[in-house]
């Protein structure tokens, strides 16, 4: 590492110090846009060079936080690992830098660490994942290890040779189900199942016998009726939407799609802007139905949020992006 890099990973360090100092002092949780700068300076700051000048970024992190953030962010976000290591993973690609392995990020409790502080530790080495662990048989399951001969014909030990006496066929008569009955004579004495809720016998069609115990008691108000209702027509809960309004007189808007959403003036992109100040991939917007997280392509003239030039940025409502000499509004619905 060069004079310049020991510097910049120093400053790094400090500013990390000073904020988890603020955060011990004034309290507050840790969100997952504080997360991504932590990773993003954890591979910075331990950026390796080979021999042929390729680049490498490590592939496993481990972000520590407090056990009350560890709680908070997993009942908001369960699969928010998956979701940093995407996004980390197109940060070390638009940097042109790579990795030995794929990328994966584990959010780990620290009970060191106070509410609001979080640290971050990378390794080169591929990440062990966990052998799976399934359940074994008891010693005294009663299953046994010798194989014995299978003969169709022979019944079970201790089971019914015919289990199906007594029971008649849908299309029987109830002349033929009453003499099936006096063949087998410890079926007549048997009482009429009765319905645990209404506590009246079940009934049942001629010549069949009811052989169910699960029936289910009809719904036994309005709201449960409408629920189900709702259910098989297949109701969803509407869901949070983001669209971008481009500012330069044509009414022109963009609805972002789940996933990456690419911005620039080349023809292979999602929202092409015709500007000369902006690049053929200028920025692009991921957007997994929780975030929208602006990320810069390393352009030409930069992007810019509310006025503060930008790399990486999580959206808000409201907030304006400058890119070249367009603006565009951020709308959450």
């Amino acid at each position: 590492m060069d004079l310049f890099g020991r510097f910049r990973k120093l400053d790094s360090s400090l500013q990390r110090g000073l904020d988890n100092g603020f955060a011990r002092v004034f309290g507050g949780e840790v969100v997952p846009a504080e997360i991504d700068e932590l990773l993003k300076q954890e591979v910075e700051d331990t950026l390796m060079e080979d021999h042929s000048g390729t680049v490498y970024a490590p592939s496993s992190y481990r972000v520590h936080v407090s056990e009350h953030d560890h709680t908070a962010l997993l009942e908001k976000r369960p699969d928010l690992a998956n979701e940093l290591r995407g996004r980390l993973q197109r940060f070390i690609r638009n940097e042109g830098w790579d990795s030995h392995h794929p990328v994966a990020v584990e959010i780990v409790k620290d009970d060191g660490l106070h509410t609001g502080q979080l640290k971050a530790r990378s390794s080169f080495e591929k990440t062990e994942q966990p052998e799976p662990h399934w359940p074994r048989s008891e010693p005294d399951s009663g299953r046994s290890s010798v194989a014995h001969s299978y003969d169709a014909d022979e019944p079970s030990p201790g089971a019914d040779p015919n289990p199906l006496v007594g029971l008649a066929r849908p299309s029987q008569s109830p002349q033929a189900a009453q003499a099936a009955q006096q063949d087998h004579p410890g079926t007549q004495d048997q009482q009429p199942e009765q319905d645990p809720d209404l506590g009246e016998p079940l009934q049942s069609y001629p010549g069949t016998e009811v052989i169910s115990h699960n029936a289910q008691a009809p719904a036994n108000n309005a709201d449960e009726a409408t629920g189900a209702a709702n259910a098989a027509a297949g109701e969803q809960v509407p869901q949070t939407t983001v669209t971008l309004y481009l500012q330069d007189g044509s009414a022109r808007s963009f609805l972002l799609q789940h996933g990456t959403n690419v911005i620039g003036r080349g023809n292979a992109v999602d929202f092409r802007l015709p500007d000369t100040g902006v690049s053929r991939q200028h920025a692009e917007i991921t957007w997994d139905g929780y975030d929208a997280v602006l990320t810069d392509l390393k352009s030409t003239n930069g992007t810019t949020v509310n006025e503060i030039p930008v790399d990486s940025w999580l959206l808000a409502d409201g907030d304006v992006i400058t890119i070249g000499h367009s603006e565009i509004d951020v709308r959450f619905s």
